[in-house]
């Protein structure tokens, strides 16, 4: 039962997202000069995104490496020796999303 509502609900939804899909289409063949706006803001949005992931990769290298790093030095310290001071993160790492206020 509750299967055939969830499958009710998702069919729903993908009507509604064929229309909408539908209407865009007749929106932007009926209207002069729409469909270049319409490139030249998906242009747009792509160069952003493709910026935004490089960036994110980045970042995951640099936290992969601080982590790898972390691991080595916690491999050489052990529960009777004493501990030397753990690695520095690299200086281009972003630490604010693990910073508590």
């Amino acid at each position: 039962m509750i299967a055939a509502v969830f499958a009710a609900r998702a069919s729903t939804r993908a009507a509604a997202a064929t229309a909408e899909a539908q209407r865009a289409t007749a929106r932007i063949s009926s209207e002069p000069g729409q469909r270049e706006q319409d490139r030249a803001a998906f242009a747009a949005i792509t160069d952003r995104l493709k910026e935004e992931v490089s960036e994110e990769r980045r970042q995951r290298r640099l936290l992969t490496s601080y982590v790898l790093d972390m691991l080595r030095w916690a491999r050489l310290v052990g529960p009777d020796t004493a501990a030397g001071p753990p690695p520095n993160p690299p200086q281009d790492l972003d630490l604010t999303p693990w910073h508590v206020q």
